[in-house]
């Protein structure tokens, strides 16, 4: 998120500085090519810190999206279940069973995901 503060940051102080003193109607044919350049070497450099991120921290990030997933899970059976869908509840409650074996069954070749 921080980064995603900071590329929005500087996209606008380029997109002030390269208007300048100009009007946004401004006919000037170069006013846009600035813009687009400092877009594609942000998407490029942007692109290569996720990248290195998620090989980084591979393991983590898949760990910790199998626990939020359901964890999701039961909270939505137990919503489910108390707003009294009782078809709904059992639908989510074996979906959570499935999810909970599949997380049981996969959780020692995580290491090898990384």
């Amino acid at each position: 998120a921080i980064v995603w503060l900071v590329h929005l940051l500087i996209m606008i102080i380029v997109l002030f500085g390269s208007f300048g003193s100009n009007s946004v109607g401004s006919t000037a044919s170069t006013d846009g090519y600035v813009i687009i350049f400092v877009c594609g070497i942000m998407g490029v450099a942007l692109g290569y810190l996720w990248t290195v991120i998620l090989r980084r921290f591979a393991g983590i990030i898949i760990k910790f999206m199998m626990w939020a997933n359901l964890v999701f899970l039961i909270i939505s059976t137990i919503i489910t279940f108390g707003a009294g869908l009782i078809f709904n509840g059992i639908i989510l409650l074996i979906i959570t069973i499935f999810f909970g074996l599949y997380m049981w069954r996969v959780w020692h070749r995580i290491p090898f995901a990384e």
